[in-house]
């Protein structure tokens, strides 16, 4: 009788673990959403003004001036991803910590998928939104020629 219900406690606290660690994995997920438009202003700003100041400022030629902003705009995709992963180990610390095992298996299975799920389709409405505004702000005049 006591073997039972120690067994059906057991299994309602694995459950209730369950449910809280898919919910906290979708709730924090839910910040990589601004990832894809955070790095692409943090990587260009970076790889515009590199760019501008090697040119404009130092007189740089245009090749070593577009090296310059190509490792610029690099590092600040590089920075946007490390700030969005300090973001995640805080929120984890922050809601297990006992450090559950059962619950960090679950919440990053689940957060993973989340997170990546999140990242694609914001890039995608991303690259939407970028191309509508390009294609409402500037006019090509019918002349869409990309011959040699």
């Amino acid at each position: 009788e006591d073997k039972q219900q120690l067994t059906i406690d057991k299994m309602a606290t694995n459950e209730f673990i369950k449910t809280k660690a898919i919910d906290n994995a979708k709730k924090n997920a839910k910040k990589w959403i601004g990832y894809p438009q955070f790095a692409f202003i943090t990587s260009g700003g970076l790889a515009t003004a590199t760019f501008l100041v090697g040119e404009q400022i130092l007189e740089i030629d245009d090749k070593p001036a577009f090296m310059g902003a190509l490792i610029a705009g690099s590092s600040g995709l590089v920075g946007s991803y490390n700030h969005f992963n300090k973001l995640d180990k805080k929120s984890i610390k922050a809601i297990n910590p006992e450090n559950n095992m059962l619950f960090n298996e679950i919440y990053y299975k689940e957060y993973n998928y989340r997170k990546f799920k999140n990242i694609i389709a914001s890039t995608g409405l991303t690259a939407a939104a970028g191309t509508l505004f390009f294609l409402t702000t500037f006019s090509l005049g019918g002349d869409f020629y990309f011959g040699p």
